[in-house]
């Protein structure tokens, strides 16, 4: 019997097959790709990310089974991690694609539900409330929690239970690729773009300056219904809450930090947040989980080992 890590490498995908992230990414491609040859007049780039997308949504699958084939571990590694490496791609792509659509932007009717539910926009009053700069910095702290935790969830997946990777990466894969779509049909800009013209400057001593250099220079004019922060984050919080069990709690304070702050700084409003937790809770539920009983059985043993 070979394991990796207490698992039994049995319990892994066979690598000659073609995995359900691959497949959604191709879907993905297509689709995109799709909405930009619709939305957008070639001279505007729509034709070349039509072409570009198709091109690798032809290439993928071949690229995957020359990987897949290989005894290299960084290629086997490349192979398991290349997701991540698409979903800032991705996601700056929608703030190209999304000024084509058809669909009006709905930031006027996102104002409107904070108005009719608080009487006022939740992103302007709760900073006129809490100004202090060090309130400020500890927002900016969590929000830029953000761009550690996902990837970092899925090296806590790889190193803890490495037959469960193939799902997060499936789960949080689904997830951004649904909220990209929406984002290029429902343009919604949020209150630092529809309210604050754009202005993106977060104050602080360390986290702040630093997520206003990061923001200002890749943040877009999109994506802010549902918030995709809230949903990845927490299937993040889910797996977390399910291999760590010591640090639970600090996940939980992390996460909602993280959920105040995405208001707090101007990103989204209010009604942005529970639909987040929706549409992550959705695929939660509804991604296949063919590795999770896997990892179960793989960590059990461990357990049973250090018991014996």
């Amino acid at each position: 019997m070979v394991q990796e890590g207490g698992v039994d490498l049995r319990d892994l995908p066979a690598p000659s097959a073609i995995r359900p992230v691959d497949l959604l990414t191709v879907v993905y491609l297509l689709l995109s790709g799709f909405l930009a040859a619709l939305f957008l007049h070639p001279e505007q780039a729509g034709g070349w990310i039509a072409l570009g997308h198709g091109t690798a949504a032809l290439v993928l699958p071949f690229c995957y089974r020359a990987l897949s084939g290989s005894d290299r571990r960084w290629k086997r590694a490349l192979l398991e991690w290349y997701p991540f490496l698409l979903f800032s791609l991705f996601y700056l792509e929608t703030g190209i694609i999304n000024p084509g659509s058809p669909i009006p932007c709905i930031d006027p009717w996102l104002t409107g539900t904070d108005r009719f539910l608080f009487d006022e926009t939740l992103s302007t009053a709760i900073p006129a409330l809490l100004p202090q700069l060090w309130f400020r910095e500890v927002m900016a702290f969590f929000y830029f929690s953000y761009y550690i935790l996902i990837p970092g969830m899925g090296l806590v997946v790889w190193l803890r239970a490495k037959s469960l990777f193939s799902e997060y990466v499936l789960t949080v894969a689904a997830c951004f690729y649904f909220c990209y779509l929406l984002f290029c049909l429902v343009p919604s800009a949020g209150p630092q773009f529809h309210l604050q013209g754009g202005r993106i400057v977060w104050e602080g001593y360390i986290f702040g300056p630093l997520l206003t250099e990061v923001l200002q220079s890749f943040e877009k004019a999109t994506g802010a219904f549902p918030s995709s922060h809230v949903a990845v984050s927490l299937i993040a919080l889910v797996f977390g809450w399910r291999l760590l069990s010591a640090v639970r709690y600090p996940l939980l304070v992390l996460f909602s930090g993280l959920f105040v702050s995405t208001v707090y700084g101007g990103p989204h409003y209010a009604i942005d947040l529970p639909a987040g937790l929706l549409v992550g809770w959705v695929f939660l539920v509804v991604v296949p989980r063919s590795g999770g009983d896997g990892a179960k059985r793989g960590l059990d043993r461990k357990e049973k080992k250090g018991n014996s």
